[in-house]
């Protein structure tokens, strides 16, 4: 009997509301991909450092504020040049145009909206399961 070598790919999903990622786990795992999930940013970043996965799908207001913005940031300036360049999909219901300053000036240390937040892709809440099927699709 032949052996099963295919690498699963890794997919890391970061929300408080973790709960209501059933259904996404469910679509996700039923299509070759291994789910973790963590409801913090400091989880977060010892799952990162732990299992090393291949995606993550990060909500914004992580538990309160901006802290997924802000792990996106520090996850590019990491020294691990591979942790750095892990593709980030920002899952949000924030969907207008918001008077928060998301984007580092690296010179001054102030937020201006017109930087480009590093991310890989931006998804709605609810997810739209085969958008999100295709998003990933995408990265890989």
């Amino acid at each position: 009997m032949k052996e099963n070598t295919k690498y699963q790919k890794k997919i890391l999903i970061v929300d408080p509301q973790v709960g209501m990622y059933d259904p996404v786990i469910h679509t996700l795992t039923t299509n070759d991909y291994q789910v973790s999930s963590v409801d913090s940013i400091e989880k977060a970043w010892a799952a990162l450092n732990s299992s090393r996965p291949d995606l993550i799908l990060l909500e914004t207001m992580v538990p309160e504020g901006t802290e997924g913005f802000h792990l996106v940031w520090k996850l590019r300036q990491h020294p691990d040049r591979q942790l750095s360049k892990t593709p980030v999909v920002i899952v949000s219901d924030i969907h207008q145009t918001t008077s928060l300053n998301l984007f580092p000036d690296l010179k001054d240390g102030h937020y201006r909206a017109t930087e480009f937040l590093p991310v890989q892709g931006f998804l709605d809440k609810p997810v739209d399961h085969e958008i999100l099927l295709k998003t990933v699709a995408g990265i890989f």
